[in-house]
């Protein structure tokens, strides 16, 4: 059993790791799997991930031929990737998800109504409130992201204080040291 997750990963969380764009996110990450510290996050969030990278990985090939800004952004919208491109994408999160053992979590019947009723309560966009709906009903006892007004309304929601659950707010380097000291058993 976990002493201090399960941990329900954000989708900017797991890109923060994937892109190697933030060492503290990193660290905390390889910390959890080390004390094996069980990890979440919903088909949802693998969906946007998997866009984002094709994201990444196209926006990429465009600065490497030099490309204006403004060059970029128009061609951001046709974004067209090779099949052996997609599937070497698709290959990085699949060794992610197998080297971090992180479960993979889907909504039923029961999570789209929690959904709305996140929606009504909270103001949450859907995306959001499906994603939220899906930690709800996991059993995860924190959700980490970047996403400051999912953090702030994740702190108001009623449904996640009744659940002995809580949305961490990673931007905030004491939050993410907190993290580490538990699993650390300090």
């Amino acid at each position: 059993m976990d002493v201090v997750g399960p941990f329900f990963l954000d989708t900017n969380i797991l890109l923060d790791y994937l892109e190697n764009r933030d060492q503290e996110i990193v660290y905390l990450l390889n910390r959890s799997r080390r004390s094996n510290v069980t990890l979440i996050t919903s088909s949802i969030n693998l969906v946007e991930v998997f866009d984002k990278e094709q994201e990444i990985y196209f926006i990429g090939k465009l600065v490497l031929k030099r490309l204006s800004f403004d060059e970029i952004l128009r061609q951001k919208r046709n974004r067209h990737l090779e099949e052996h491109e997609k599937r070497e994408i698709a290959s990085k999160i699949n060794r992610f998800l197998e080297e971090f053992k992180i479960k993979v979590y889907a909504l039923d019947e029961s999570g789209y109504s929690l959904a709305f009723q996140l929606m009504q309560d909270l103001d949450l966009n859907s995306q959001d409130a499906l994603i939220l709906s899906v930690f709800l009903l996991s059993d995860a006892k924190y959700f980490l992201t970047k996403d400051k007004e999912l953090a702030k309304q994740g702190e108001l929601s009623e449904g996640l204080k009744k659940r002995n659950k809580k949305v961490l707010d990673l931007r905030l380097k004491e939050n993410i040291d907190r993290l580490i000291k538990e699993i650390s058993g300090d």
